[in-house]
């Protein structure tokens, strides 16, 4: 875990390589954080990539134990645009995934939050449902325009889904 947090992608793969039994989803005793959601949460692209090719058993929608939160959350929140890229080419990601009790997907988190780029790289996602609503019957669109990200609300304005014939939708707040 503390290779991955660093961001050591060669000593990751090394590790990997070398010792068949390691527990790749291990998670630390207090956060339930696995070395793919440290290395994703502060932008480890590389070590996420070395991760997800070295490690077949990683489970990549794992949550921890704070927020119920995923490896493409933690990066999407964050900003780490590159590190949610990485993530949104395993085919076992769920990019759809939601939090513990609000209900967030990566999608919502990264609209609340103003990070434009991190939207912008999940919108590429196949399968996203841009349109998914939260507990609180809150969209990614709703959440940026309740906090005022300008960016972030023009990105999800001008989704490829548009292409696709969906509507995004506005909940009345």
């Amino acid at each position: 875990m503390l290779a991955a947090s660093a961001g050591l992608a060669e000593t990751v793969t090394a590790l990997l390589l070398s010792a068949p039994g390691l527990d790749v989803n291990a998670a630390s005793p207090l956060e339930g954080r696995t070395a793919l959601m440290m290395a994703a949460s502060q932008g480890r692209a590389d070590t996420v990539a070395a991760l997800l090719a070295a490690a077949p058993g990683l489970e990549v929608n794992k949550v921890d134990a704070v927020y119920d939160y995923t490896a493409l959350m933690m990066a999407a929140i964050e900003g780490h645009s590159d590190t949610v890229a990485v993530l949104l080419a395993d085919p076992k990601l769920d990019v759809n995934a939601v939090d513990g009790e609000p209900g967030y997907t990566a999608l919502m988190l990264a609209a609340l939050h103003g990070r434009t780029e991190a939207v912008e790289a999940l919108m590429s996602a196949p399968g996203l449902d841009v349109n998914a609503a939260n507990r609180h019957g809150d969209t990614a669109l709703t959440l940026a325009e309740r906090e005022g990200h300008t960016t972030a609300i023009t990105a999800l304005q001008h989704t490829p889904a548009r292409k696709w014939g969906e509507a995004l939708v506005r909940s009345k707040w």
